[in-house]
C-alpha cells in the first residue's frame, strides 16, 4: 500500500500524474471489480451454459482491460512529459505536434477501453446475486467515470492545441473517435 499512498502524494503535490491517469486507475479498479463480482457469480453456479460462457468472456475481458488501463496510465504520464519537455519549442515543428497528438490519443484509448467493457457488462447486471451486483454497479461507475474523463481530456487537448494540430488528419480522427465516444454514452 505504501507505494500507492506515494502515488497519491506525487498526485496531490506534482503536476503529474494528472485526470487522465488517476481515472485509468480508477476505472482498472471498476474493471477488477467487475472480473470480482462476475466470477463469484460464476462460482455459485445455477447458470445456463450460455450464462455461464458469456461470464467466463466478460471475467476475461475484464481482467485484459483492467490491465490495459494500468498501461494507459502509465501511458498518459509519459505522453505529458513529453508535452512538457516540447512545450518550448517553436510552434509548428513536429516533434511537437508529435507529442501534442500522443497526449490526446491517450485519453482516447482510456475512454475506448472503458466503452467497449461497459458494453459488454451492461447485459450481464441480471446475472449476479443482489450481494455481488454492488461491486459490479461500484465497477461500472469507476469505468464511467474513466469513460468521461478520457472523453473530456481529449476534448479539451484538441481544443488547447487547436492552432498546432488544425488540418492534420490525426487530429481529424482523434476528433472523430471522440464523437463516437461521445454518442454512444451509456
Amino acid at each position: 500500500m505504501h507505494d500507492f499512498e506515494a502515488w497519491l502524494a506525487d498526485v496531490s503535490d506534482h503536476t503529474l500524474p494528472g485526470g487522465v491517469a488517476v481515472a485509468a486507475l480508477a476505472a482498472a479498479m471498476g474493471a477488477a471489480l467487475a472480473a470480482k463480482a462476475l466470477r463469484v457469480t460464476l462460482n455459485r453456479g445455477h447458470l445456463t451454459p450460455g450464462q455461464q460462457q458469456e461470464l467466463e468472456v466478460a471475467v476475461q475481458a475484464a481482467r485484459e482491460a483492467q490491465g490495459h488501463l494500468v498501461a494507459l496510465s502509465e501511458a498518459d504520464q509519459a505522453a505529458f512529459r513529453r508535452v512538457l519537455a516540447v512545450g518550448k519549442l517553436p510552434a509548428g515543428i513536429n516533434e511537437r505536434r508529435e507529442a501534442y497528438e500522443g497526449a490526446t490519443d491517450v485519453p482516447v484509448l482510456v475512454a475506448g477501453t472503458c466503452r467497449n467493457l461497459l458494453d459488454r457488462l451492461s447485459p450481464l447486471h441480471g446475472s449476479c446475486p443482489p450481494d455481488v451486483l454492488v461491486d459490479l454497479e461500484i465497477g461500472t461507475r469507476l469505468l464511467l467515470a474513466g469513460l468521461y474523463a478520457g472523453i473530456r481530456a481529449a476534448r479539451a487537448n484538441l481544443e488547447a492545441w487547436k492552432a498546432e494540430l488544425n488540418g492534420d488528419s490525426v487530429s481529424d480522427t482523434l476528433s472523430r473517435r471522440i464523437e463516437e465516444l461521445e454518442w454512444n454514452r451509456i
